[in-house]
């Protein structure tokens, strides 16, 4: 695309969202859609970003109208199935690649992988490891799997409910299992911004309130089933309930480790 016909597209989005977001929101908006146009090498016209702008300005996030989501120095491939990667999972992953960098060939297992941004970067910055996503969703494995065919990544795919299916016959074990499980409770949903209510898959986000633990619970309490000897698990959680987390795992026999987010909220739990 010419240069002066680029410019002319990004100052009339800057222009339109500018009537609906601030005029810097509006621009690191427009910088985003055009920067995720190009990496997707995708053709522009004006209907199209009309149509787009249309979108954006009604409140659905740029990352479901662009497909593609910036994570951990990636990029990837993003339908609506899957939740919007978040700044602080990328400080999850950091800390899984800083303890594990040294060693190779791994074996990561993610539970509920999504778009597969957690797996897949691991595997990116981990020397010859191997991955797994589970999830219940078919469609969040067809995401994990374009995903993984972008990176040309070899992973291995199943459909499974972690609270239901059977955890007890696995043929694997892994060094790693990673899960980023729903966590937000229902009865929050009303202070939440209305653009994730309305447009992130509920059944990833939110856990009923009578029991927020419960997948952390199901997990923890099938690790000797999913680790390997020497194998660690890592989740994100909720600074809500960290407490309840804490007096929960000193009732088991595994050593922890909970971790701040930048916000200074718990958001980390390492188990093994």
């Amino acid at each position: 695309m010419e240069v002066d016909i680029l410019s002319k597209y990004k100052k009339a989005m800057v222009a339109s969202l500018s009537k609906t977001f601030d005029k810097h929101e509006a621009q690191s908006i427009t910088d985003y859609y055009f920067d995720g146009k190009v990496v997707l090498e995708d053709s522009l016209s004006e209907i199209k970003i009309e149509e787009d702008i249309n979108r954006i300005n009604s409140g659905e996030p740029i990352q479901y109208v662009t497909g593609l989501s910036f994570f951990y120095g990636y990029h990837f491939l993003l339908n609506h199935q899957v939740l919007i990667p978040r700044p602080e999972t990328e400080e999850l992953v950091y800390w899984i690649e800083k303890d594990c960098k040294p060693k190779h060939g791994l074996d990561i297992l993610d539970i509920g992988c999504g778009s597969g941004c957690i797996l897949l970067s691991l595997m990116l910055k981990l020397n010859a490891a191997k991955g797994t996503g589970w999830d219940i969703s078919e469609d969040a494995l067809k995401n994990t799997e374009e995903n993984a065919s972008k990176y040309n990544l070899d992973v291995s795919l199943e459909k499974f409910d972690v609270l239901n299916d059977d955890m007890n016959s696995l043929r694997n074990k892994y060094d790693v299992v990673v899960c980023n499980p729903p966590y937000i409770l229902k009865s929050e949903v009303d202070r939440m911004g209305e653009n994730v209510v309305r447009y992130e898959p509920h059944e990833a986000l939110f856990v009923d309130d009578a029991n927020p633990l419960i997948f952390y619970q199901k997990v923890i309490s099938n690790l000797p089933n999913l680790l390997s000897q020497n194998g660690c698990a890592y989740f994100e959680t909720s600074d809500l309930y960290h407490e309840s987390m804490e007096l929960f795992l000193k009732d088991t026999d595994y050593k922890f480790e909970f971790k701040k987010d930048m916000q200074g909220n718990w958001r980390m739990l390492k188990v093994w």
